[in-house]
């Protein structure tokens, strides 16, 4: 069954190279909600501050599924 196994692998390269794009993206808007909680004012930031909380809670799903797949599949790590 190795070609199944090369084909999974190849489809987990694809799945983590769009991750990766997913992170960076979610980083760059978590990046931005930051510094406009540095900005605000105490009353008028909890709005930012959930921002940001969920988009740590988003970054922290997308490392998750990074790591999930890199244990299923070892041979989809870059070399």
């Amino acid at each position: 069954m190795p070609c199944v196994d090369d084909a999974d692998t190849a489809q987990a390269r694809v799945l983590l190279a769009a991750l990766w794009e997913q992170v960076n993206d979610t980083s760059s808007k978590l990046e931005a909600a930051e510094r406009r909680l540095a900005r605000t004012h105490a009353g008028v930031s909890s709005h930012h501050r959930r921002a940001a909380a969920d988009l740590r809670h988003e970054l922290y799903h997308e490392h998750r599924l990074i790591d999930q797949l890199h244990r299923r599949f070892p041979g989809a790590k870059r070399p």
